[in-house]
C-alpha cells in the first residue's frame, strides 16, 4: 500500500472550517453609544485585504455571532463569519469561519476547490500581518 497517497487522500477529505488567531490590532471593547461594533474593523480589514484577488467580498453585515461577509467567486457563493472570543481583552482570540452557501442545505457539495482557495487567501492575509499570531485551522 502506498502510504503517501493514502495520507493525501485523508487530507483532501479533511475540510478546513474555522481559523483562529490572536491579535491586539482590532477593537475589542464595546463603548456605549458608539455605532461601531466589535469585529467591524476586522471585517473591513478582510474586505480591504481581499482587493485584487479573484474573490469579491461584499459589505460586512452584523449577525448574532458577530459579523458575516458575503463572498463570491465565479458562480459560487460563500459566507465568511467573524466571532470574537475575548471581548474586552487587549489581545483577543478571534475565529473566522468559511462556509459555502448552498441553495438547498441538504443538497450540493459543502466543499469545493474555490472554497479551499478562499481559505488559503484568508490564511495568507492573516499570516503576513506581523501583529497577528497563533494562526490555526480546525475542522
Amino acid at each position: 500500500m502506498n502510504f503517501e497517497s493514502a495520507g493525501s487522500h485523508q487530507r483532501k477529505r479533511a475540510m478546513k472550517k474555522s481559523i483562529s488567531f490572536a491579535t491586539d490590532i482590532f477593537e475589542t471593547i464595546r463603548n456605549a453609544g458608539e455605532e461601531k461594533h466589535v469585529g467591524e474593523d476586522l471585517a473591513q480589514w478582510l474586505v480591504g485585504k481581499s482587493q485584487g484577488s479573484e474573490f469579491k467580498f461584499g459589505q460586512p453585515e452584523k449577525s448574532e455571532a458577530g459579523w458575516t461577509i458575503p463572498v463570491t467567486a465565479g458562480d459560487e457563493s460563500f459566507s465568511v463569519g467573524i466571532d470574537d472570543h475575548a471581548v474586552g481583552d487587549k489581545e483577543a482570540s478571534w475565529a473566522v469561519t468559511v462556509e459555502k452557501t448552498r441553495k438547498w442545505k441538504m443538497f450540493g457539495q459543502q466543499d469545493s476547490a474555490m472554497r479551499a482557495e478562499l481559505c488559503d487567501l484568508i490564511h495568507n492575509m492573516l499570516r503576513t500581518e506581523p501583529e497577528i499570531s497563533e494562526v490555526r485551522w480546525s475542522d
